[in-house]
């Protein structure tokens, strides 16, 4: 279905495209059960859900470092090479958590998901790469739809087979992401080609202020993008916390809580197919906030529902309006990072430190919350968050989104 759905005028570029996200689907599928099953393990190893998300949040504080040094390590680094460092570390992150079977020291669980926070922003990287790289400026928001419509599928399927199999064994849902690892990279051998060579050749520095300065110029500018891109991330981090814990102790008592995630996921498929088809041409970020307000409305009625069909369908309604925000801002980080040309990682990685920095205070915030209020009540305050920040942008942003062009031509790089 996804390689008749974008209108993308070379056959060879559909295919390319859909290859592609095939072999994202298949990582983000493996990270899936992993994502479903950790709160809940750690929890239970722990007797405490405050620790459960200061761990968490570890791999968020390891992705923030990733984030800045990324654009100054690799300059250069196409999304195949990318992808690769991706798969290494992920089976490094499932090879530390079976060794927590025998030893269970916290030591283990931090490094753990250290490498699970190098990974995972890889894999951001190397998306943002190929679509700037490889697809047309108009298709962008399209191209977004395709790909969060692969991650969507495997966040709806994982949660499902993970709580199949760790009824059985633990280590069953560690196997299978092994497994996933295998044939993921089985797949980038095949059908990814090698990054072209430029004309520019980029250095591979380590300065951490010119990074800031870069940082700072940029945010002056892209600041709406970058609030709508941490109010999301904050929505997604609660649910894949919180949210899978609450998921767990509702199930117990009535049998339709195993489909609280699901719930959550499935109307992104539904939202991407449409954004595939469709887009989105003008105000894209006035059209995310005002998607973002309403999703911060149903999460402030969410933590006073009584658990029922009503929690079912006020999860459906967020993870669609969130569904439908998502392709809109990655498009129109795409469009501002054609616009950069080589210089695009600097905002690749000030784009994927706002969602390490939501996943560093999502957890911990949840967490907090979730001790001393509940895991129901936790969405309200997110709610109340998030349709803040919605209002700010839809009042104070401006029409559209500029970059300082001339000073981001001065930035290093040298000619071959």
């Amino acid at each position: 279905m996804l390689k008749h759905t974008f209108l993308i005028s070379h056959r060879s570029s559909t295919q390319k495209l859909f290859h592609y996200i095939l072999i994202v689907t298949t990582i983000f599928f493996g990270d899936a059960l992993l994502t479903f099953w950790l709160p809940t393990y750690l929890q239970r190893t722990f007797s405490s859900a405050l620790v459960m998300g200061l761990i968490m949040s570890v791999s968020s504080m390891v992705g923030l470092f990733v984030d800045f040094f990324f654009p100054q390590l690799f300059p250069d680094l196409g999304e195949k090479k990318t992808l690769n460092l991706t798969l290494f570390f992920q089976a490094v992150f499932i090879g530390l958590l079976f060794l927590t079977f025998s030893f269970p020291n916290i030591w283990i669980f931090v490094l753990a998901v250290a490498a699970w926070g190098v990974y995972f922003e890889f894999v951001s990287f190397a998306n943002k790469i190929y679509v700037t790289d490889h697809i047309k400026k108009p298709l962008y928001t399209n191209a977004w739809a395709g790909l969060d419509f692969g991650k969507s599928f495997a966040y709806l399927l994982g949660p499902i087979i993970a709580g199949i199999l760790v009824v059985k064994n633990n280590s069953h849902v560690l196997l299978l992401s092994l497994f996933t690892v295998v044939i993921s990279q089985l797949l980038l051998t095949f059908f990814t080609d090698q990054k072209k060579k430029t004309d520019i050749a980029l250095k591979s520095v380590i300065k951490p202020k010119i990074e800031i300065d870069h940082w700072r110029i940029l945010l002056k500018n892209t600041w709406p993008i970058i609030l709508l891109s941490f109010s999301i991330s904050l929505t997604d981090a609660t649910f894949w916390t919180s949210g899978t814990v609450f998921a767990e102790t509702i199930s117990q008592i009535y049998s339709y809580g195993v489909f609280l995630l699901p719930l959550y996921v499935a109307p992104m498929l539904i939202s991407q197919v449409i954004m595939m088809k469709r887009g989105v041409a003008a105000a894209k970020e006035k059209k995310a906030a005002s998607l973002l307000l309403f999703a911060g409305f149903i999460l402030l009625i969410f933590g006073k529902l009584p658990i029922g069909a009503g929690i079912l369908v006020a999860t459906f309604a967020i993870g669609a309006s969130i569904a439908l925000a998502l392709p809109i801002i990655e498009g129109l980080y795409s469009e501002l990072q054609e616009r950069m040309g080589f210089h695009s990682k600097h905002l690749i990685g000030l784009a994927s430190s706002t969602f390490s920095l939501a996943y560093i205070i999502g957890p911990i915030l949840a967490g907090f919350l979730s001790q001393n209020f509940g895991e129901q009540t936790t969405f309200s305050f997110i709610g109340c968050l998030i349709g803040i920040n919605a209002m700010i942008i839809i009042l104070f942003s401006n029409k559209k989104i500029t970059l300082p062009q001339q000073e981001i031509n001065t930035w290093d790089s040298i000619k071959k």
